[in-house]
């Protein structure tokens, strides 16, 4: 049997353990890394050392916000993000998230739940929309009948996929969607733009 050792200080980053491990005292885990659109403004290009974050969509005015998930290689796989709307937007303003290049695309859906009278016909007026899987960019806006978004909404993209290298690929469902939103207008909205193209 080994003998034991006591290493202090130990800083590393791709630790791998083979067999077993035993800790003595607490195991602190990281922190989950938040970024804000009021930090980078109208444009954001997440890189994949960024997964695993939170990004504050709390830019309430100003038009157009694009954030562009990162290209995604063999060993990307399972890089993720979440995103949260943390203020209300007036109604020109609309945040895109779009995926790297124009063949990689969405696969899955978000639950979208309206935000006003219930009708009678069903007692939480809530539905779920499905991407027809042939959607790059997705949009949060209150500014149209079929838009989604709120304070509170959330969506997390996780890459699921090896994705394209280059425009002219083939398409491939790279990126898993999940979320909740609210419909973005009165009774009557569809959601349905919330994967715009």
């Amino acid at each position: 049997m080994a003998e034991k050792s006591c290493v202090k200080d130990l800083s590393t980053q791709n630790l791998e353990v083979k067999k077993s491990c035993f800790l003595n005292g607490k195991l602190q885990g990281n922190k989950i890394p938040i970024l804000r659109a009021t930090d980078f403004g109208s444009l954001k290009n997440l890189d994949v050392s960024e997964s695993g974050s939170i990004i504050l969509l709390d830019f309430s005015s100003g038009g157009e916000i694009s954030i562009y998930l990162p290209e995604i290689t063999s060993n990307d796989i399972g890089v993720n993000y979440t995103f949260i709307q943390t203020v209300d937007v007036d109604y020109n303003t609309n945040h895109y998230i779009r995926t790297k290049y124009n063949n990689d695309k969405f696969v899955g859906g978000v639950k979208l739940l309206h935000d006003g009278t219930v009708s009678t016909n069903n007692d939480t007026n809530a539905k779920n929309f499905v991407s027809s899987n042939n959607k790059k960019i997705i949009l949060l806006s209150g500014s149209k009948s079929s838009s989604a978004e709120g304070i509170g909404c959330y969506i997390k993209c996780v890459a699921i996929l090896e994705g394209n290298t280059s425009s002219t690929s083939d398409d491939k469902l790279v990126w898993a969607v999940t979320g909740q939103c609210t419909i973005g207008y009165s009774y009557g909205g569809s959601g349905s733009s919330i994967f715009y193209r």
